[in-house]
C-alpha cells in the first residue's frame, strides 16, 4: 500500500469519527435523550460498542486506524475516563446532580 492510500484510508476513518460526534453533539442539543428510560442508557451503550467492534472487523481501513494507535493514548484515555467516573460517583453522592435532585423533590413533595 502506498503512503498516499493509507494517508487516504486514515482521512476517511477521521472523516467518519467527526461526523460521529456531530451527531452525538446535535442530539445531545436536542435533548433527545433527556426523557429517554434509565434502561435505554446501557442498551445505546452496547449498540455502539457493537457496531464499532462490527466496524472494525470489517473494514480494513478502521482495522489499521485501531491497531497503529499507540497504547499509551488509549491508557491514557482510559485512565481520564476513571478519574470522571470518580468525581460522577462524588457529585451524585452528595445529591449535585440534576436528575438526582429532581427524583428528590418528587419523593419530598408526594
Amino acid at each position: 500500500m502506498s503512503d498516499q492510500q493509507g494517508h487516504d484510508r486514515f482521512s476517511s476513518v477521521a472523516a467518519a469519527l467527526i461526523i460521529w460526534l456531530g451527531l452525538a453533539l446535535a442530539a445531545s442539543a436536542a435533548g433527545s435523550l433527556r426523557n429517554a428510560r434509565p434502561q435505554m442508557i446501557p442498551m445505546i451503550v452496547a449498540l455502539l460498542t457493537v457496531i464499532t467492534l462490527v466496524v472494525c472487523w470489517r473494514l480494513p481501513a478502521a482495522q489499521l486506524a485501531a491497531m497503529s494507535l499507540d497504547v499509551w493514548y488509549i491508557l491514557g484515555f482510559h485512565l481520564v475516563r476513571f478519574v470522571a467516573a470518580l468525581f460522577f460517583l462524588i457529585d451524585a453522592s452528595n445529591g449535585r446532580l440534576a436528575a438526582h435532585s429532581r427524583i428528590r423533590r418528587r419523593l419530598e413533595t408526594s
